[in-house]
């Protein structure tokens, strides 16, 4: 399992290289990283917005909720993550 950033995924996806990723391995997208991309994406009109929200609804990239753990939660404290880095950790 291959857990994005929004980062990550937009430049996967403008490269083209997104759909050979998560063929090969199971790709997540936390749901704060399905709105960056996909709602605030949608608004601004970037065609790679419309490509990622119909690779989520075909089931190529698969929607999930974080998890909150103790553990987790603390070490991103430590690291002082923030937004997606946080949710995709």
């Amino acid at each position: 399992m291959f857990g994005i950033d929004s980062d990550a995924l937009i430049k996967l996806t403008k490269s083209g290289a997104k759909e050979i990723v998560a063929a090969t391995v199971e790709t997540v997208v936390p749901s704060v990283v399905e709105r960056e991309t996909v709602a605030e994406g949608r608004e601004g009109k970037f065609p790679d917005a419309f490509e990622i929200e119909r690779n989520i609804r075909k089931g190529l990239l698969k929607r999930v909720k974080a998890p909150k753990l103790r553990e987790t939660e603390t070490i991103i404290e430590k690291l002082g993550l923030k937004g997606c880095e946080a949710d995709v950790f």
